[in-house]
């Protein structure tokens, strides 16, 4: 019986939270009763984030299980608690700045549809970072330095994901790590990292001279999409393609166990930009076999989804508003941004299933009152529809209620405008028996 009743205010709490991504817990409760509930609930002994975060972890895994390649892309994003003072056990995530770095795995299909977490952690740093010299930096292990967390995500990232489906670990440039190739070539992980460090080869030339001085061996056109903050209208690139194995050689400052040299595939991306705009060039490392154009290209399209856990963070920080958390404690406070990380995924599995899957109907995502509701404040009419209509539809509507303006110029909706959508949404909701159509629902 207590069990069952911690569930339903679990349930209730992800919720309101989830109806109200921006909000604090009070102004997204309204009120003070179901605020205490809610701080009731995160106080209970018996509330173990851990499990929440194993169950929700469950799910990911039963939706990637129907997949036959699946990218675990990681990354990390400080978040900014400097004004949090009295916040017991905070600590720092830079040199001077309070907070905490949130590292996170995301679950994403190569066509770009996010499933769900993998594996998360939070690090806030007791004491202030101190500044040591770069050979000093070097000489310690992986173990004692922060760039461990890359190896410790892939290890748990791949916790009971079945053998017949291949999980991709995609890293930025911070994942460029030769103790991360290493533990992956040993237990068998697959990766796709960008490369950072022009690393000694067992030739005589260094990594990003011995691949840039490849000839192209394939292009491509292809549509770059426009850059609004660097005011870069849309345009067509010619992209060439080299790629080569190369064997790498381990640092000078690794352990003596690892191996002495690796076996890397290199992929190299290039263009010839026109009216002075830089040119793009990607260097991707990955343990699978490049032996043709198209695999090279396949490689650089899963690595483009990359840029998912960059909105990740967006909606996190923009949507969701996750330094405006105002907890008493860290571990609150920790609790508090697994549970928006969570609300974060859902937005952005809406949004993208939109646009990929657009003919599903929304009543996979959103009750009756709320499709109903939805439909009547996007076409102002009191007459709501009979039955659902499409998830694509839905997410437009959302959008309108965002802000959306419908220009040809615009694009598809965007995530910002669906989550102010939500909120007006529910607010709307909020005060349903202030409406008309609600009773017709």
């Amino acid at each position: 019986m207590w069990l069952c009743t911690f569930k339903k205010r679990f349930f209730k709490t992800m919720e309101i939270l989830a109806n109200n991504p921006g909000e604090s817990i009070l102004s997204a409760c309204g009120n003070r009763n179901d605020a205490k509930a809610i701080y009731r609930m995160l106080n209970n002994e018996n509330f173990d984030e851990d499990e929440i975060f194993e169950a929700h972890r469950k799910a990911t895994i039963a939706r990637i299980e129907k997949q036959q390649v699946i990218l675990a892309v990681q990354d990390t994003t400080g978040i900014n608690y400097a004004n949090h003072l009295k916040t017991e056990a905070m600590g720092y995530n830079c040199e001077q700045t309070l907070g905490v770095n949130l590292h996170s795995c995301l679950a994403v299909r190569p066509d770009g549809l996010v499933l769900g977490l993998l594996a998360q952690s939070c690090v806030s740093r007791q004491e202030r970072k101190i500044k040591i010299g770069e050979t000093q930096k070097k000489a310690r292990p992986i173990e004692e330095k922060e760039s461990y967390r890359w190896l410790e995500t892939m290890e748990k990232s791949s916790v009971g994901i079945s053998d017949c489906v291949k999980l991709i670990h995609v890293c930025d440039r911070e994942g460029d790590i030769y103790e991360l190739y290493a533990k992956a070539l040993q237990t068998g992980q697959n990766f796709l990292i960008r490369i950072m460090h022009n690393r000694n080869t067992v030739d005589t030339i260094k990594l990003m001279e011995q691949i840039r001085g490849l000839k192209p061996q394939g292009s491509v056109l292809v549509e770059i999409p426009r850059d609004s903050r660097r005011n870069i209208p849309e345009r067509e690139l010619e992209l060439s393609v080299s790629y080569q194995k190369i064997c790498v050689k381990k640092p000078k400052s690794s352990s003596k166990d690892l191996p002495e040299n690796l076996p890397i595939n290199i992929i190299s991306i290039r263009s010839q930009e026109k009216d002075g705009l830089e040119p793009i060039e990607w260097l991707l490392a990955t343990n699978e076999e490049i032996n043709s154009v198209e695999k090279a290209f396949e490689y650089v399209g899963y690595y483009v989804q990359r840029w998912k856990i960059e909105r990740f963070h967006h909606v996190l920080k923009s949507g969701c508003k996750v330094e405006l958390i105002q907890e008493r404690t860290l571990q609150k406070t920790e609790t508090m941004l697994m549970l928006k990380s969570i609300i974060a995924v859902k937005i952005m599995n809406v949004t993208f299933l939109a646009r990929l899957n657009g003919e599903t109907l929304c009543d996979c995502v959103l009750d009756e009152a709320e499709w109903k509701l939805l439909y009547c404040a996007a076409n102002k009419t009191n007459i709501p529809p009979q039955r659902p209509y499409s998830i694509e539809k839905a997410i437009l509507y959302l959008s309108q209620l965002g802000g959306y303006k419908r220009c040809k110029s615009d694009g598809p909706p965007g995530l910002k405008t669906v989550w102010k959508g939500i909120a007006k949404l529910y607010l709307l909701l909020s005060f349903a028996d202030c409406f008309p159509v609600v009773g017709q629902v």
